[in-house]
């Protein structure tokens, strides 16, 4: 395998880190989080009021011959990684109805960023300076939103919040590829 799990997995967080820069813009605060257990069980410690929590889940196509991996195709590896997204957003009091706006706006907001943005970045191995690494992920849902509504949540933040998830793929493409050398030329 060219690249290991946990760099896939800090990737597709990177991309969702960027979803949060673009949605700061809009004046919405939102902390995204790695979790491995369901998120209504997991202790939250945060300095905002909502939360995405990223849970993975599987991996497909890794072993089987259709994945490219092989020897002719030594620098191609495909696969596919299930994982679920979990927006949550903390009630401050029983009143605040807010909360509920703003977990649908922040879901609607994110399936606009993941249908018009594919994740592309281009990595660069340390210990072989020979090779640059391009990932791409082509990520589509592939349930409904699912609307928890209000939940009992273990946090500093609030013990309540609206919560919604949705499952996702991320089909994966890595491809191994040979640093340009700069060759001097000379031209007469």
């Amino acid at each position: 395998m060219i690249l290991n799990i946990k760099v896939i997995h800090t990737c597709l967080l990177d991309y969702l880190k960027s979803f949060k820069e673009v949605i700061k813009n809009l004046g919405i605060n939102l902390d995204i989080i790695h979790t491995y257990n369901h998120p209504y069980m997991s202790k939250h410690t945060t300095k905002l009021e909502n939360i995405c929590a990223v849970k993975f889940e599987n991996i497909d196509n890794l072993l089987i011959p259709n994945s490219r991996c092989g020897e002719f195709y030594s620098n191609v590896n495909e696969f596919s990684l299930h994982f679920q997204i979990f927006i949550l957003s903390q009630v401050i009091n029983s009143q605040d109805r807010d909360s509920y706006y703003t977990m649908l706006q922040i879901y609607s907001l994110l399936t606009d960023f993941i249908y018009e943005n594919t994740c592309k970045l281009t990595l660069e191995q340390e210990e072989d300076d020979k090779y640059s690494l391009q990932v791409n992920l082509y990520i589509y849902p592939t349930t409904n939103m699912q609307n928890s509504g209000l939940i009992k949540i273990d946090s500093n933040y609030s013990n309540v919040a609206y919560c919604c998830s949705q499952n996702f793929k991320a089909n994966a493409q890595i491809i191994q590829k040979l640093k340009e050398a700069n060759i001097a030329t000379r031209h007469n």
